[in-house]
């Protein structure tokens, strides 16, 4: 009786069975101890049979898996250089839509991760207001919509650009103010702005520039035909959209 005989003892039929299957993974002498300690149990072909089909079973949920795996790293690697793809910077033909998309999907969706961790990961002097939290909160979900293509992720895409340049065109209105004020303003006053500017300090004009040109220009290529069309949007829901979104804005920053 050699080792194999030895350990077979132990296995159940399916074990025996999947050894007898699977001759290519065996050893021959493997083999041979599965059948030889198979025909020596009272085993009836209806259970043969049975533990036959229950091994197929199991492997063809196996095989499912690995191709459900493979599909998954295919598909990954196709993400993987369609992002490459669109990023790059030097291209013979112009991006199509789905380029143009997935790059403000891709640009946008890394703003909204670092909007998140500013605000919710960095500790704050003064707790963020419902108004600031709502349009960050907005963003990561717009974007995936915007990427499934989905309308409603149009929608809330233009939105949230008009609001961003809008907000920000007002920050500059208002730090131009403040800029006014610290040079015409006496000393004593000037000392009183400083106390105020380390509790609440000036936002940096150059970012809420940044901002304008950034979002306005996105606000530009997905107002587009090209782009309307992949969304099914037309332009009288355009303008809209657009307007709807602005006239909010302007009331939720107190302009009307």
């Amino acid at each position: 009786m050699n080792d194999f005989q030895r350990r077979f003892k132990n296995y159940d039929n399916q074990q025996l069975l999947k050894i007898i299957e699977d001759v290519e993974n065996y050893e021959p002498a493997a083999v041979e101890a599965a059948k030889l300690e198979l025909s020596k149990r009272d085993v009836s072909q209806e259970e043969i049979q049975a533990a036959s089909k229950a091994l197929q079973e199991k492997r063809a949920k196996v095989d499912q898996t690995r191709k459900q795996m493979k599909k998954a790293e295919e598909k990954a690697k196709s993400l993987g250089a369609e992002i490459l793809e669109t990023v790059n910077p030097i291209k013979k033909n112009p991006q199509s839509s789905d380029e143009k998309i997935n790059l403000i999907a891709i640009v946008f969706g890394l703003i909204a991760i670092f909007q998140i961790v500013q605000i919710f990961g960095t500790p704050q002097l003064i707790a963020p207001s419902i108004i600031d939290v709502i349009p960050i909160l907005l963003l990561p979900i717009a974007v995936f919509l915007f990427w499934k293509r989905n309308k409603i992720g149009w929608v809330l895409m233009t939105a949230l650009f008009v609001y961003n340049v809008i907000n920000s065109i007002g920050i500059l209105f208002l730090s131009w103010g403040w800029f006014q004020t610290d040079e015409y303003s006496s000393q004593d006053v000037q000392i009183d702005f400083q106390e105020i500017d380390n509790l609440f300090p000036q936002p940096n004009p150059v970012i809420h520039l940044v901002i304008i040109i950034l979002f306005g220009a996105a606000l530009w290529v997905i107002s587009k035909e090209d782009l309307r069309r992949e969304f099914q949007i037309d332009v009288e829901s355009c303008l809209m959209t657009i307007g709807i979104s602005a006239l909010l804005t302007a009331i939720v920053m107190g302009l009307i």
